[in-house]
């Protein structure tokens, strides 16, 4: 799923890339609680999980749609 963004909202949605040292972070629209370099792209997309999941009822159900469906099925299936 190279360069989908895991939530397409606002300008570029919210991407997950690696780094040129191989560590991975986050681009775009990037929720500040994952706003650093994490050591595996599960590891990126586990915070942001904790993050999406942390937000409240009404904002996790506008934003439920926009997230990648395998992101998505990961999340809530």
């Amino acid at each position: 799923m190279k360069n989908i963004p895991i939530l397409t909202h606002g300008t570029y949605g919210t991407h997950i890339l690696k780094n040129p040292a191989g560590t991975f972070s986050f681009f775009g629209d990037v929720p500040k609680s994952c706003d650093k370099c994490y050591e595996t792209y599960e590891d990126a997309l586990t915070a942001f999980e904790i993050f999406f999941k942390s937000q409240d009822l009404d904002w996790q159900r506008t934003y439920a749609g926009d997230l990648r469906t395998d992101v998505f099925v990961n999340f809530f299936g």
